[in-house]
């Protein structure tokens, strides 16, 4: 039943977004600031404009009333900063993925909330290192609606170990100064989120790939 409650929901916001993105799309065509002959392209680019502002708006909301402002803020760019170059699960729809992305951000909230400060070097040890073990091992993992070729899987594989090994030599130099011990969790939660995710779109990917 809350499946299919959630495929309406998923139908209607799709709707949605692509009503708007082609309204707006049109708007600029008829104002010669876009070429017509892309119209797909733009009023896709402008879907995924819609779905980000979303995400902000929800992140915004959850922060203000958790009072988790700056915490979400270091957690959002340490998810958003290695899921550009390593990429990572993805959801079929824009409800589900506003779904997935709030449970992550209140899982964070919880965590950052009710983990003891005891285990704070331990917990950065561990992100650090599987944020490491995972980039080199999985990724990057491309979307199904944007393949990269050779030179762009090169150079994001590139990004995403120089990236982790950054992160790893930071946190444990970091580990020396008890008072960042807080600030780095928030934002090494977002690259635990990250990492996970690359793990599963690697499993994602490897499942819809054809059996020989």
């Amino acid at each position: 039943m809350f499946a299919v409650f959630l495929d309406k929901i998923s139908l209607l916001e799709f709707h949605m977004y692509h009503k708007i993105a082609s309204m707006l799309t049109a708007r600029l065509e008829k104002e010669k600031m876009l070429d017509p002959a892309k119209h797909d392209c733009y009023a896709y680019g402008f879907e995924l404009m819609i779905s980000y502002f979303c995400y902000f708006v929800i992140l915004l909301i959850i922060s203000i009333i958790t009072c988790t402002i700056w915490q979400s803020v270091l957690f959002c760019i340490g998810f958003m900063t290695l899921r550009r170059c390593a990429g990572g699960f993805h959801a079929d729809s824009y409800t589900k993925c506003h779904l997935l992305f709030s449970l992550n951000h209140l899982l964070f909230i919880a965590f950052y909330y009710f983990c003891p400060t005891k285990y704070d070097a331990w917990l950065i040890v561990f992100g650090s290192i599987f944020c490491l073990l995972v980039m080199w091992l999985f990724a990057p993992i491309e979307h199904m609606n944007r393949p990269f070729n050779d030179a762009e899987r090169h150079c994001f594989k590139r990004r995403s170990r120089i990236y982790s090994c950054i992160i790893v030599s930071v946190s444990l130099v970091s580990l020396q100064f008890p008072i960042l011990h807080s600030f780095l969790l928030c934002y090494l939660y977002g690259v635990f989120s990250a990492s996970c995710s690359t793990v599963a779109g690697y499993i994602q990917q490897s499942r819809k790939q054809p059996q020989i």
